[in-house]
């Protein structure tokens, strides 16, 4: 498996909660080769420069930047650290504490300081929209490889059988379509069957907990008897058709990952049309001033937002009045951070979704769990 820590809810509701006078939040796009991650090391300390001279600029506490800095540094050069990167790197840091968070998508290169820590970039981590295995599947091999934008690598699963035959205890022959064979008098089907059930048990400790899509890359024959066998409720319809034996991780990622976007993108379009249809009965709306209010009454079911975008402005908490400023300044912050802070406090979910496909290109729309 990838090197990630993906956040859980919890743990964004926690940093979205978190209040100071010094909140640093650096992202950055890193890769999972070890040979390359000096280079990751050298954009996180140019990224910690930046963020410690806006400290400075600000007159914060020569104190609370030296704890800062001295975290910082640790980090830096803490090169076991850098050798087990994935795509992507968040770390929050205040005087007292630093976290960090491996992701499986490459988020672009930002620093943020302010009172509290800027969560939006993790949306698209926290939907898994950008991440998926692929099962590699054949007589004579399995291979099970996980999937990001930008990198393949396959994910050694204890107790997978090698082959086939190493499944059913038997010798079997070289068959690029074996579906159409009988081995004496058992149907070849009735062995398929037992080596999919094989697979399916090796990789249910793997994928456990997990969400990711995974997408099959076998004969169509095969396909449906491991289908049949299969118990990962995220297995997708769509498969890479063929023996994939010859095919390398990096070919089979190329082939899977339209497969993650078509399927990502039809659910997300299929969430966001249910919440546009509520717009004209008070149960969804796209008008940001009223989702900041019904988001701070927990009545968000559903938050779509542009994690792209920024808004400057401010949002009362205890009443959920929202003021929008023509520009950033000292005193606003990024009002869809914080609504997507509202939502997940009260318990409602927050998925990605580009403003040009949301009504009236608003960068954020939300379904409600009653009207107001």
């Amino acid at each position: 498996m990838l090197y990630t820590d993906i956040p859980t809810a919890d743990e964004v509701r926690s940093l979205d909660t978190f209040r100071g006078n010094i909140c640093v939040s650096i992202y950055l796009p890193t890769t999972p080769v070890t040979r390359s991650s000096q280079a990751d090391r050298i954009l996180f300390k140019n990224l910690a420069s930046t963020a410690i001279d806006q400290l400075k600029e600000a007159k914060a506490n020569k104190r609370h930047i030296s704890a800062i800095e001295d975290a910082f540094a640790d980090l830096e050069n803490d090169r076991p650290f850098w050798a087990y990167m994935a795509d992507g790197l968040a770390v929050f840091a205040s005087p007292t504490k630093l976290r960090t968070f491996r992701l499986p998508l490459a988020p672009e290169p930002e620093v943020q300081v302010a009172d509290r820590f800027h969560i939006k970039p993790l949306v698209p981590v926290m939907a898994q929209t950008a991440h998926g295995f692929v099962l590699a599947l054949s007589q004579g091999s399995i291979r099970l490889i996980e999937v990001t934008p930008s990198f393949a690598k396959e994910v050694k699963v204890a107790g997978m059988p090698k082959t086939m035959s190493d499944a059913v205890k038997r010798q079997m022959p070289r068959d690029r379509a074996p579906a159409r064979r009988l081995q004496g008098g058992e149907g070849m089907k009735v062995l398929q069957a037992q080596y999919c059930r094989a697979v399916d048990r090796a990789l249910r400790p793997v994928l456990a907990g997990q969400t990711a899509p995974l997408v099959l890359a076998t004969v169509t024959e095969l396909a449906a008897v491991y289908r049949a066998q299969n118990n990962y409720p995220a297995l997708v319809n769509s498969i890479i058709s063929g023996n994939p034996e010859a095919i390398s991780e990096s070919d089979l990622a190329a082939k899977a990952r339209p497969i993650f976007a078509r399927r990502q993108k039809k659910e997300l379009n299929e969430r966001l049309a249910e919440a546009v249809a509520g717009l004209g009965k008070d149960l969804a709306s796209a008008d940001l001033a009223q989702i900041a209010n019904a988001a701070s009454r927990g009545q968000v079911a559903t938050l779509f937002v542009d994690n792209t975008m920024e808004v400057p402005g401010r949002i009362k908490s205890s009443t959920g009045r929202l003021t929008l400023a023509k520009r950033p300044n000292a005193e606003t912050y990024d009002v869809l951070d914080e609504l997507v802070g509202l939502v997940l406090r009260g318990g409602g979910e927050v998925l990605p979704m580009a403003s040009k496909s949301m009504p009236d290109g608003s960068p954020a729309t939300a379904a409600f769990r009653f009207r107001g």
